[in-house]
Order: structure tokens, then sequence, then C-alpha cells
């Protein structure tokens, strides 16, 4: 008399021995039945295997979930599984990633520079703080700015420096006006060798 084999056993000697799995099915760890691959549970009606829910590593129905998956978390309520707020995941479109300003390293969540709202990785963002810019990923005031460090708004060189065109604090100029014949001599824009400054503050060539 042939007697059928166990669940999700295609071909068996015995019903101790199966020899090959269904489609869907996985060997068990004595290699004598057949389960459900991770992330799926058996449907005793039709014997076949259908998905957890998402975010599920293991599941007994289609409702709720035993374990969860890596950036998931179990929620107490209904024993579904939900993006891990706490190490700041969120869902898109069923999947978990980083929230802002959190860019994902394995299966993390990592912070981005400080003048980031948004990145990709550690030295690529893709929005800033203030009035700074993303350029190739760091972000910047525009040429001849600086940018303060609590408000990450950009100021103009000149505002504070004078003559000066190029700055990265608001007290030390690298760059001086060259067309008013100004050099950068400790961060303060002087008049250039062989130049002088004139009771009006401009730069005269010497012997004139």
């Amino acid at each position: 008399m042939c007697t059928k084999c166990v669940t999700g056993c295609l071909n068996c000697a015995s019903l101790d021995a199966c020899d090959t799995c269904k489609p869907g099915f996985d060997r068990s760890a004595d290699n004598k039945t057949c389960i459900c691959s991770a992330g799926t549970y058996i449907v005793p009606a039709t014997e076949t295997c259908a998905n957890c829910r998402t975010g599920c590593e293991t599941c007994s129905d289609g409702l709720t979930c035993d374990t969860c998956k890596t950036r998931y978390t179990k929620n107490a309520t209904d024993n579904t599984c939900v993006c891990n707020a706490a190490e700041h995941f969120i869902d898109s479109a069923g999947t978990c990633v980083c929230m802002d300003p959190y860019y994902i390293s394995g299966d993390n969540c990592v912070d981005c520079f400080i003048e980031c709202t948004s990145c990709r990785a550690a030295n690529d963002c893709t929005a800033c703080k203030g009035d700074l810019t993303p350029v190739a990923g760091v972000c910047l005031c525009q040429s001849g700015q600086w940018h303060d460090n609590t408000t990450f708004n950009c100021h103009n060189c000149n505002e504070t420096l004078k003559y000066c065109t190029g700055c990265s604090v608001a007290e030390y100029c690298t760059v001086c006006d060259g067309t008013l014949s100004r050099v950068s001599e400790n961060g303060v824009c002087n008049c250039q060798q062989g130049y002088f400054s004139d009771t009006n503050d401009v730069c005269q060539l010497c012997g004139i």
C-alpha cells in the first residue's frame, strides 16, 4: 500500500526519510523532513508555503511574527514587526531605511556629519543646514564666505574682514582683493610689497 510522504516532501523512501523537497521547502536540520523556507509558513489546507508579513524572520501564520528581521522590532500589541525607531529606522515602501540625518552602514544607522540634514554616507551630504550647499558631498558656503558653526549660516568675508575675498573663519582672511593691491598677512589684508596705504586707506605704489 502506498503511503503519502510528509508535508513538503516530493519524493520519499519512508515517512522519516524525504529524498526531495517540493519547491519553496527546505530540508530540516535532521534531513528527514521538509520545512518552509525562512520568511514563510506552512498553509495546512494546501500544504504550500506562504510569505510571512513584512519584517518577519519566522512566523507560524500570516498574521503574527515569531521573530523579526534585522532593522525590525516586535510590536508587543499585535506581534507584528515594525521598523526599529529606537535605532533610527523608518518605513519606506515596506523597507526599513534610516531616517534623516542618518545613513545606513551595514545594518546600523550612523550619524551624518553635523552640517548635513541628509546624507548617503559619512562624506556624502545631500542636504545641508542653514545656508550651506552640498558640493561633491561636502557642505560649503559660496566662495568669499565663511559659515557660523552654531547657526550654519554663511556670511561674506568682507563683512568682518576689510578687502577680504576668501576666508574660512570670521577672524582670518586667506585671500584679499588683488585688484586693490591687497595681500593677506597674518589673516589681515595689507598693501602688497611695494605699496603703502595712504590716508584714505588706498594702496599706492611707493615712489609716487
